[in-house]
């Protein structure tokens, strides 16, 4: 979907429309395909670092051969949010445990 930035919430409250049901329970179940997937590797202590949410604990799943990572919120196991990267950054992310751009104080 393109266009959430913020959010689902924020975009369905700027007016955007929620997709079809059967495209949420696809999105679902290729999440967990992903998460599941005898390939795909765990890291627990993690960080993701949100533009609005600022600095999350979270659990990092991740896939070399595919380069995708997903992110869950490590305190409520909320889903945040998963994307394919190339290598050099796919990389730069695993190495260092976080996804996003730590803020600068």
């Amino acid at each position: 979907m393109q266009g959430t930035e913020g959010g689902l919430v924020s975009y369905i409250q700027r007016g955007g429309k929620l997709p079809p049901i059967e495209f949420v329970k696809d999105a679902r179940k290729q999440l967990v395909d992903f998460c599941q997937d005898k390939s795909t590797q765990i890291i627990k202590d993690a960080t993701h670092y949100g533009s609005d949410s600022g600095e999350t604990p979270a659990i990092m799943f991740h896939n070399d051969e595919t380069g995708r990572i997903a992110i869950f919120d490590r305190t409520t196991e909320e889903f945040i949010t998963t994307e394919t990267f190339v290598t050099r950054l796919y990389n730069k992310y695993v190495a260092g445990s976080y996804l996003g751009s730590p803020t600068k104080k």
